[in-house]
């Protein structure tokens, strides 16, 4: 019974208000569907509750490693009168199955952010044997026909059905670990050997196995690479969601390029009762009625095709998202922002408001809510002169008051309290949605307001003293985000309001929100939050975490028990007894933990030790060294390099010679398995990717070979680490204001300053290149990475991929001679920026994780990591996870202590 994917971290927010938590603590209406089946069951029938199913089976049930499964789609309206249908067939038959939990998780499985391959399983079916399942299915589309449900893209329809299809795959949950740390599906082959099982959106058999149907006539999704008898010719996808793709495709009566939408029939159903393909057929509509308004693409032309709907809109190829807009001219984005950059900045930033303004005041003359606002449905293009042209986009949840049925669609952070509280959006909720596109305009902090209401107040205050916002704009901006929604101002006064000349305040940016004298108590109140909440009756995880902690390892560094307790540790010389029977508690073995440094066992050992579980940490580090995948991944983070480290680390603990070795295994595996450019350099990859990072990429590689120089005293090391350092080197890239920075890696064309995947973390090991070999060039990098990473303001607070990682590689920086006056100003501007991350709660201080939709305390994304890097801070102590006790300026600086 497979898991099913949704983007983002969304279906971890379902469950609990402040907390990432797994779909299982979601407590469904059981009067939706599960009473349905309920009441139909024989004595030895059972429902239970599985993830977001219930499965109903019998007490004599055993299900197939794998085979034929039926699927029966439904939309929310239809789906008792369906489930009731086939629960009957299925008793009779005592055929397993399982149902969608209830009508709210089925409309999110129909809806627009749910996995294509998996969306539309409103029922899955477990015949016993193939002869079961072609009787089975005949029966239930005889007994389902004229339902209608969604098209399954991932399997086959059977026959003319509308709710019937079926497709070959894994029943019982068979996985095989990757190098990653993460794992992936199989199926045994037709030759007794594991192979993937494919989880695709579109049909797909495995090798040898043979569709007993594929003689009948069926009828197929549309898959043509042209449209309405040929006339629109697809030459690309510009997206693909749930309901439909947008495609780019060629008018061949006009020969122009076109944007054509579709709209799938029964996905994304409103909770209205309006599908995918109505909400089409109303945004052309709209857009007819806006037509010559200049606010939003002209539309072309509407047709169905096959059983789906598809809008022809003007292709708005020179425009740009207003994200991507907002991202070149950002003030907070730059990390030493010129007068010249100030006065562009406000320039800017008051034109492309008008006339974000003016769209928006012009829909609302006409009758029109829009509803879902975002930075990604406004269009922006730049005329000659300067001045911005605005066009809104994506019109499926706007509605023409008393004409149409409203929707509700929105994206958390640009949406009032109200609005998301399931009322219908109204014009005061679209001039809500206008206050968070300004706020956005100045930081894109948008989602902790959906955690933290209060929030935009706090940053309001920093950008009037950082970036000079005007008190007009500030004071309209908290009244258009007011929770009351009659305080709001109309989208014409708004309108009229920016059109007012402003006059920027002086700006330059400050770090008054923080006191030195104040990080104690700041430690203190933030590690009282995350300790309060450790909840040893649970099982799958202690603290509350990153939602990867329920997909890995629930001990580990980076979102487990460990990476806490080891904070803990660090910071009040003890770890409570009952963190400690939880942890020794957990199954340790390579069959429930990956061989990873920050996701596996190799980080569990390394903390272990720390705390004094000292034979608990043996063991794991030995089942990372018997793991079968040891050698799967090269990196630091989740493979050869986080093992070699963590063997190190126990070879500098205990002195055995065993550790050494086996340390020095993994270096000459990783020297096996490198490539080398055409100039020579030294490099890595995995799947086809690279990256120069330091937790995934190429730096963390050449960090433990580094330290294997160091601990073995043989130059070899050293020299394909000086070779790979060179390689990550030529992958950097200068910014505007010449800072060096880096991609992610090679698939994710982003850069960023960040500690997992950015300069702050490459930087961490460029300096201890430059502490081994005194080469000035590695010096000299680092003051150019220090104009990427000289900031106040980042997306997350926390280590991995936040400004807290960023604090590490300054706490490093004021041990080198001339920086210390520097990287002091550094870390103080870095926590200035977190404290505007920090919600005051009753048990202290907390911290939001990654996407910033719910608190974190793990290490990697929350509330741990930042006490630790807060307390590297106050007491200059040394990096965590490094062996800098190795490097010979520790080595000299002991010596002179001593």
């Amino acid at each position: 019974m497979s898991e099913l994917v949704i983007k983002d971290k969304f279906l971890h927010t379902l469950a609990h208000q402040e907390f990432y938590e797994p779909i299982t603590l979601y407590r469904p209406n059981k009067s939706d569907f599960h009473d349905v089946v309920a009441r139909l069951l024989p004595d030895d029938g059972r429902v239970e509750r599985y993830s977001y199913w219930w499965s109903c089976y019998f007490t004599d049930t055993r299900l197939p490693a794998q085979g034929w499964k039926i699927h029966v789609s439904a939309t929310p309206a239809h789906a008792s009168a369906i489930l009731d249908t086939v629960a009957r067939v299925l008793l009779q038959h005592r055929v397993p199955f399982k149902f969608v939990a209830d009508r709210m998780l089925l409309s999110l499985f129909n809806g627009k952010s749910f996995d294509r391959g998996s969306s539309g399983k409103f029922i899955t079916i477990y015949p016993q044997h193939q002869q079961q399942f072609e009787q089975l299915i005949v029966a239930l589309h005889e007994q389902t026909i004229g339902y209608w449900g969604p098209y399954i893209l991932s399997d086959k329809r059977f026959r003319d059905s509308k709710v019937i299809y079926y497709r070959y795959g894994g029943i019982l949950p068979m996985k095989r670990a990757i190098g990653d740390g993460s794992s992936e599906h199989v199926i045994k082959g037709t030759d007794g050997s594991y192979i993937v099982d494919e989880r695709t959106p579109y049909f797909h058999l495995p090798e040898g196995i043979v569709d007993p149907f594929a003689d009948e006539p069926a009828e197929e999704d549309a898959g043509e690479a042209t449209l309405k008898d040929g006339r629109y010719e697809i030459q690309g996808v510009l997206a693909f969601s749930n309901p439909g793709g947008v495609y780019l495709a060629r008018d061949s009566e006009t020969d122009q390029t076109v944007v054509i939408k579709e709209g799938r029939p029964y996905t994304n159903v409103s909770y209205r009762g309006l599908d995918a393909v109505q909400l089409v057929k109303k945004e052309h509509r709209l857009l007819t009625l806006l037509a010559g308004q200049g606010v939003s693409p002209a539309p072309l032309d509407f047709f169905l095709d096959w059983e789906h709907a598809y809008i022809v809109q003007e292709y708005l190829g020179q425009f740009t998202s207003l994200r991507g807009y907002l991202a070149g001219i950002h003030l907070t984005l730059k990390t030493n922002p010129s007068a010249a950059d100030h006065a562009q900045f406000w320039k800017a930033y008051r034109a492309i408001f008008v006339a974000v303004a003016d769209a928006f005041r012009k829909i609302h003359e006409k009758g029109i809510v829009f509803g879902d606002i975002s930075l990604n449905n406004v269009m922006v293009q730049e005329q000659d002169d300067g001045t911005p042209t605005v066009l809104l986009i994506d019109f499926e949840s706007a509605y023409e008051a008393g004409v149409d049925l409203p929707t509700h669609i929105f994206t958390p952070g640009y949406a009032s309290k109200d609005y998301e509280n399931n009322s219908v959006a109204n014009f005061a909720d679209d001039c809500y949605a206008m206050g968070s596109l300004m706020l956005a305009g100045l930081f894109p902090m948008n989602p902790l307001l959906s955690l933290d209401r209060s929030a935009h107040r706090r940053y309001l205050t920093e950008f009037r003293q950082d970036i000079g916002l005007p008190a007009a704009l500030e004071q309209l901006i908290l009244s258009l985000l007011d929770g009351d929604a009659e305080q709001r101002p109309s989208m014409a006064a708004v309108h009229q309001q920016l059109q007012q000349p402003i006059t920027p305040l002086p700006a330059r940016i400050q770090t008054a929100n923080f006191d030195v004298q104040q990080l104690p108590e700041l430690i203190q109140r933030s590690w009282q939050y995350v300790a309060a909440h450790a909840d040893p009756s649970r099982e799958d995880r202690l603290y509350p975490s990153d939602p990867e902690v329920f997909q890995s390892n629930p001990l580990s560094l980076a979102y487990g028990a460990l990476g806490v307790a080891y904070v803990g540790h660090q910071l009040t010389g003890k770890v409570d007894p009952a963190v400690r029977q939880w942890i020794n508690q957990r199954q340790i073995d390579s069959h429930s933990s990956s061989v990873g440094l920050y996701n596996g066992l190799a980080g569990n050992a390394w903390c272990a030790y720390e705390i004094g579980e000292f034979e608990l940490a043996s063991q794991m580090l030995e089942s990372a060294l018997a793991h079968p995948q040891k050698t799967a991944s090269p990196y630091l983070f989740d493979g050869m390099a986080g093992l070699g480290m963590t063997c190190l680390k126990f070879h500098q603990w205990t002195r055995q010679p065993h550790y050494l070795q086996q340390a020095e295994a993994l270096a000459q595996e990783l020297l096996a398995q490198a490539q080398s450019d055409t100039e020579g350099e030294v490099y890595w990859q995995l799947r086809d990717k690279t990256s120069a990072s330091l937790a995934h990429g190429v730096s963390g590689i050449a960090l433990f070979l580094l330290y294997t120089h160091l601990a073995t005293g043989k130059a070899l090391y050293l020299t394909i680490g000086k070779q790979a350092m060179n390689w990550v080197i030529k992958q950097g890239h200068y910014n505007d204001e010449g800072g060096l920075t880096w991609m992610a890696r090679s698939t994710t064309p982003s850069y960023t300053p960040y500690w997992r995947w950015g300069s702050s973390g490459i930087a961490k090991v460029l300096l201890r290149y430059w502490q081994v070999s005194q080469d000035p060039s590695y010096l000299a990098l680092l003051d150019d990475i220090h104009i990427d990473c000289h900031r106040k303001y980042t997306i997350f607070p926390g280590y991995f991929f936040g400004i807290s990682g960023i604090l590490d590689w300054y706490v490093d920086m004021l041990a080198v001679p001339g920086w210390r006056d520097k990287a002091d100003a550094a870390c103080q501007r870095i926590i200035s920026g977190l404290l505007l991350f920090a919600i005051e709660k009753d048990e202290g201080i907390a911290f939001p994780g990654e996407s910033l939709a719910r608190i974190s305390c793990d290490y990697g994304t929350g509330g741990a990591g930042i006490c630790m890097m807060l307390q590297r801070y106050q007491q200059r102590s040394a990096s965590p996870f490094m062996l800098d006790e190795l490097l010979p300026a520790y080595q000299a600086a002991q010596e002179q202590s001593a």
